[in-house]
């Protein structure tokens, strides 16, 4: 039990450092970049679908 905790703090720890390098170089990075690959994204989302409703209907 005491190692499974130890594991999964050691596994918190790193995975906190990850999203802390992670939002760090998204900072680093243009707000635009960021809107349109969400933009992109979304319209993706929406294709498949699309493209899901159009072969349920057949």
């Amino acid at each position: 039990m005491k190692k499974m905790l130890d594991w999964l703090s050691r596994a918190a720890e790193k995975a906190e450092e990850r999203a802390a390098k992670r939002t760090e170089s998204i900072k680093h990075e243009s707000q635009r970049v960021d809107i349109t690959n969400i933009n992109f994204a979304m319209f993706v989302v929406a294709m498949l679908l699309l493209l899901y409703l159009v072969i349920y209907a057949i």
